[in-house]
């Protein structure tokens, strides 16, 4: 293996493929809260590697001569060294360690120590820790990056102006020809797309969007005792810091165009990812949900696991210059296990039956859009309805001013729009939203019937 030795270059390479917004990896987007049980998606992480024979609990720990996948675990989203350490080898009542997971599931793990309380020399070639991690990163088949905090991983790995430091460099190199997979779970998932963003409340993002918006951070927030994605530039007593986030640099795993974020439905987060696709620059975006997998391999996407990943398009959309968000055109469609996705086009193929005579006759709508799985509800249900048009409402969390606004989620179908159905999974393919304001003290019924 030729490992590239002069950082500058490195940087001018993945500059050049951010520019033409080039997807050229292989990355494994975990959504967060995954069940140690979940055979699905621990068996398809173990098989994304070829020529290696996954093992269960019978994996030889020697990467120079075991023959099952060798898994590199970052735990950099950690608060400190003590605490990854502990993620890595602790066993927990109900929660296995990463060291105990990945054997079970037939990987072989080894640890990388690096972490934003010893950065400096983890990630040291001239010192034993930093080589000991440069050259399990060199050999791993697999990087796996935990949760946490996202910021975290940036602090770790990047430098302050938010390029990477020797050693991830090398490990970007390799990422971009395919000798190595690289996974993350949670702040593991949302750290693939640069910029990353987080901290806050959907409601929060989207009241806050037109008015101060994202806070811009910096790699060293990531710090011990940093801030973090948190908005300060307000104070730290108000609903700017604890309801609004911010953005910092990321890494280049997925195009440039493209954003990833995790937990998504579990927390309502299709309400935040649209407004903050507008502010970053974003065209189209991936929100996987809590215990599933999405696998881009190169230009090719795969769904694993128990619940769905949202893709959302807002390349046709128009946003009205209004005090609070607004949105129209927005096209959203929602994958389940097995449905494949190709970047050549934003396809969505499913081997699901095809839903021709909808089940459902009447609407569904949602008076909290941003609670766990209304967006799902919503929209898999819009493919399987005779009505055409769903309407989902944040409500206005305490601590609000009186005249804060909800928020109105228009799911409407057309021509375009296709639902596919079996054994109680949905696809959902181009469905449109549009995002209203309604006046505090509106008394308007929910669906607006002709």
């Amino acid at each position: 293996m030729v490992i590239p030795s002069d950082q500058g270059m490195v940087r001018i390479l993945l500059l050049a493929m951010v520019v033409v917004g080039c997807c050229c990896g292989r990355v494994f987007l975990i959504g967060g809260a995954l069940s140690p049980n979940n055979t699905d998606v621990y068996n398809a992480l173990a098989k994304t590697v070829p020529g290696r024979t996954p093992t269960p609990g019978n994996c030889s720990e020697d990467w120079a001569v075991t023959t099952c996948p060798r898994i590199a675990v970052v735990t950099s989203a950690a608060a400190n060294s003590a605490d990854g350490d502990e993620a890595y080898s602790v066993d927990m009542t109900g929660s296995p360690s990463y060291h105990t997971q990945f054997l079970q599931f037939g990987m072989a793990p080894l640890h990388v120590t690096a972490h934003v309380d010893n950065y400096l020399q983890a990630t040291d070639q001239g010192t034993t820790e930093g080589k000991r991690n440069y050259e399990i990163l060199m050999q791993a088949d697999i990087i796996f990056f935990n949760g946490g905090d996202q910021s975290r991983h940036s602090r770790t790995w990047l430098l302050d102006d938010g390029g990477c430091n020797a050693i991830f460099c090398s490990l970007i190199s390799r990422y971009r020809i395919s000798q190595v997979v690289w996974s993350g779970t949670s702040a593991g998932n949302a750290i693939m797309s640069n910029p990353t963003f987080g901290e806050g409340i959907p409601y929060g993002h989207i009241y806050f969007s037109n008015s101060v918006g994202l806070a811009p951070k910096k790699v060293n927030d990531g710090a011990v005792n940093g801030s973090g994605l948190s908005d300060t530039r307000n104070g730290t007593k108000g609903l700017q810091y604890t309801d609004n986030g911010g953005f910092i640099s990321g890494f280049p795993a997925i195009s440039s165009i493209y954003e990833s974020d995790s937990h998504f439905d579990a927390r309502g987060r299709l309400v935040r990812i649209v407004p903050d696709m507008k502010q970053l620059n974003k065209t189209y975006a991936f929100g996987v949900d809590e215990d599933t997998a999405f696998f881009l391999d190169n230009n090719e996407g795969r769904v694993y696991g128990t619940n769905g990943v949202f893709f959302v398009d807002v390349s046709n959309a128009t946003f009205p210059k209004t005090e609070y968000f607004t949105a129209k055109g927005v096209r959203v469609s929602y994958m389940s296990q097995g449905d494949r996705f190709s970047l050549n086009g934003n396809i969505i193929t499913s081997s699901k039956p095809e839903i021709t005579t909808p089940y459902y006759t009447n609407y569904t709508d949602s008076a909290d859009i941003a609670a766990a799985y209304e967006c799902t509800k919503l929209l898999t249900r819009l493919v399987d309805q005779k009505a055409q048009t769903n309407y989902g409402r944040t409500k206005v969390p305490s601590g609000y001013p009186s005249n804060a606004p909800r928020f109105e989620l228009a799911f409407t179908k057309d021509s375009q729009t296709k639902g596919y159905y079996l054994n109680k999974k949905y696809t959902a393919v181009q469905a449109i939203i549009n995002i209203g304001v309604l006046p505090a003290r509106s008394l308007v019924g929910l669906h607006k019937r002709a």
